[in-house]
């Protein structure tokens, strides 16, 4: 059992002898003066750079967790922040690149369609795909 239930029943208790017990109780903490020391280790209040609701971190925890989900590792938004900055980080970077080589297929087939594009469409919204394609290793190398 969790300690929680042990100190609602006792402020059940409580308030059966005087009602405002739980008011008190409220007032009292409304009125808990926290120091400049433990003010500065609380997070601060800010946006997430991805959906700009509000975090304490660069990237909220819904958005991290559904980049995890979308890109495979179900893991990344479970746990310590800290631990799924690196992964996350790292899933960026591969995404650059590819929006990076697919922004090259595009632009040098510009004037002439062909395979290339379909090769580009698919790393620019970052399927994984596993061509023969020569054209596509080539870009893909540099």
């Amino acid at each position: 059992n969790a300690y929680r239930g042990y100190a609602r029943a006792y402020i059940k208790e409580v308030e059966k002898s005087r009602p405002s017990a739980i008011m008190d109780i409220i007032h009292s903490g409304e009125n808990l003066s926290i120091t400049d020391k433990v003010k500065s280790r609380l997070p601060t209040q800010g946006t997430c750079q991805e959906c700009g609701y509000i975090s304490s971190q660069a990237v909220c925890k819904a958005c991290v967790m559904l980049t995890g989900l979308n890109k495979g590792l179900p893991q990344l938004g479970i746990g310590k922040s800290s631990k799924h900055r690196k992964p996350l980080l790292e899933l960026k970077e591969a995404e650059k690149k590819n929006k990076a080589a697919a922004n090259e297929i595009m632009d040098r087939n510009a004037q002439e369609p062909g395979d290339d594009n379909v090769i580009a469409d698919k790393l620019y919204s970052g399927e994984n795909t596993k061509s023969d394609s020569k054209k596509e290793q080539s870009v893909m190398k540099k």
